[in-house]
C-alpha cells in the first residue's frame, strides 16, 4: 500500500478495473454473506512505482498550453455552477505551464517546475496530514537522471529511487534502483530494468524486469506500442506463456521464454484520429491473454461463522470506449464514454456504475474553456455543470 501511495510519475501503468461490490444484509442472529467481484491485483508490480517525468505533452494539453500562454492566463478556478467551493485550482507560468494543481476534495496538491525550455524537471506531490504520503521527483536532463524522494515518513525527505536513462543505437534503457523505506522493508524487488527497442517499422517492444538484492528476476512484464505518423494507434501486452493452461511461468522462466519464443500481442488500447491528427476515439479492452487461466472463487469465513465472503472475478465489463467530437479549432467539444458489458450482465451495481455518459465543453472566442456539462450520474438526475474563472498576468 505504501508503494501505491507514493507512485505517481509513471505513465506506463495499465488501467485497473475498479472492483464491484455487492452485499446483502442479514439479521443479527443469522450469518452475513457478501459477494465481491474484483479484478485488481493484490500486489502491484514494481513497474507501477517507477517515477519518471513525461517530457512531451499530449496534443490536447499542448493546445491548451498554447491558448493559456497567448491569453497570459495566471490561474484557473473550476467550480460547480451555483456553488462557491472550488473543485479544482490551477496556477500557470507565463509560458502556459501548470505549476500547481490542487483538487481540495480529491487527491494531493501537485507542484511542478519547468526549466527555460519548458521541460518538466520537478514534480512534488504534497503530503496531506493523516491521509497521504508524498513524493518528489527531480529530473536532470544533462545526466538523464531521475531521483525520487518520499515525503511525510520522517521530517526530512528520504531517497527512494534513482533511474538513469541511456540510449545505445535503437535501444532505450532505463535502469532504476529502489531503496527500502519504513514499511517497505519486506519488498523483494530492489532494481528495475526497462528496455525499449523496435520490433518492426512501426512497432516498439518494452520489457520490464525486476530483480531482488541477489540479482534474481522477481517480475517480468512486456508490452508493445504501434505508432503511425508519430501517433500511437495501438498498445498492449506481450504474452509469452504457453497456450495450454497450466502453472504460470515464473519471472526467470518468462525472461528465458522471451529470448527464444515469439510473444503474442494482446491489445489493450486502440486509437483513431481525424485528418488533422486529433484523437477521436480510444477503445480499451479488458480481455485476458489466451494463456490466462480462469480466476477461481475465493471463500473466507469468520471463525464464529458470523459472515462468509466470496470473491469472484469481475466478468461483467469487457472494455470501454471514449469518443471525442472536436470543433474546427481542434478543441474537444464533446466526450462520450460507453462500456462493453458481458452477455447477460444483469447485476444492478454493474449496470449503474458502467452506464454510458458524456461531457460537453464550451469555449470563448480565444479557446479558453468556459463551462463543462457532465451527464447525470444516475437515471433521472441533474447534469453536473462546472464553470471556469481565470485571472491574468
Amino acid at each position: 500500500m505504501l508503494r501505491k501511495l507514493l507512485a505517481g510519475g509513471m505513465g506506463m501503468a495499465s488501467l485497473l478495473l475498479p472492483h464491484i461490490a455487492r452485499s446483502q444484509a442479514a439479521p443479527a442472529t443469522q450469518s452475513k454473506t457478501e459477494t465481491v467481484l474484483m479484478s485488481a491485483p493484490l500486489h502491484l508490480p514494481l513497474l507501477y512505482s517507477l517515477n519518471v517525468l513525461p517530457q512531451h505533452l499530449s496534443a490536447d494539453d499542448s493546445l491548451a498550453r498554447l491558448h493559456y500562454a497567448r491569453r497570459r492566463v495566471k490561474t484557473v478556478v473550476l467550480t460547480r455552477a451555483g456553488q462557491l467551493d472550488t473543485t479544482e485550482y490551477t496556477e500557470l507560468d507565463r509560458r502556459g505551464n501548470t505549476t500547481l494543481l490542487a483538487k481540495p476534495y480529491f487527491g494531493q496538491p501537485v507542484r511542478q517546475r519547468f526549466d527555460g525550455s519548458s521541460r518538466l524537471v520537478e514534480v512534488t506531490r504534497v503530503p496531506k496530514a493523516g491521509e497521504y504520503l508524498g513524493s518528489q521527483t527531480v529530473y536532470e536532463p544533462v545526466r538523464q537522471l531521475y531521483t525520487s524522494y518520499a515525503l511525510g515518513i520522517l521530517d526530512q525527505p528520504l531517497l527512494w529511487q534513482q533511474s538513469h536513462r541511456t540510449r545505445r543505437g535503437d535501444t532505450l534503457t532505463m535502469d532504476a534502483n529502489f531503496q527500502p523505506l519504513p514499511g517497505m522493508e519486506d519488498e523483494k524487488s530492489r532494481r528495475l530494468l526497462l528496455r525499449s527497442y523496435p520490433l518492426g517499422r512501426d512497432t516498439t517492444c518494452s520489457v520490464a524486469i525486476a530483480y531482488d538484492a541477489a540479482d534474481t528476476p522477481t517480475e517480468f512484464l512486456a508490452s508493445y506500442t504501434v505508432r503511425r505518423a508519430g501517433r500511437v494507434v495501438e498498445n498492449g501486452t506481450m504474452d509469452f506463456q504457453p497456450v495450454a493452461l497450466g502453472t504460470p511461468l515464473t519471472a526467470p522462466e518468462l525472461l528465458r521464454a522471451s529470448r527464444t519464443r515469439r510473444g503474442r500481442p494482446v491489445p489493450r488500447t486502440r486509437n483513431t484520429y481525424d485528418a488533422k491528427g486529433g484523437l477521436i476515439e480510444t477503445a480499451t479492452y479488458f480481455t485476458p491473454a489466451p494463456s490466462t487461466a480462469p480466476e477461481k472463487e475465493v471463500k473466507s469465513r469468520a471463525a464464529d461463522g458470523s459472515w462468509t465472503l466470496t470473491s469472484k472475478p469481475a466478468t461483467g465489463v469487457l472494455g470501454y470506449t471514449r469518443r471525442y467530437v472536436r470543433n474546427p479549432a481542434g478543441l474537444v467539444k464533446r466526450e462520450e464514454r460507453t462500456y462493453q458489458l458481458g452477455p447477460g450482465t444483469t447485476d444492478d451495481t454493474t449496470l449503474r456504475m458502467f452506464r454510458s455518459s458524456a461531457t460537453d465543453y464550451e469555449y470563448d472566442a480565444h479557446g479558453l474553456l468556459l463551462r463543462k456539462t457532465e451527464s447525470p450520474n444516475q437515471p433521472g438526475g441533474q447534469p453536473l455543470v462546472s464553470e471556469v474563472r481565470y485571472t491574468y498576468y
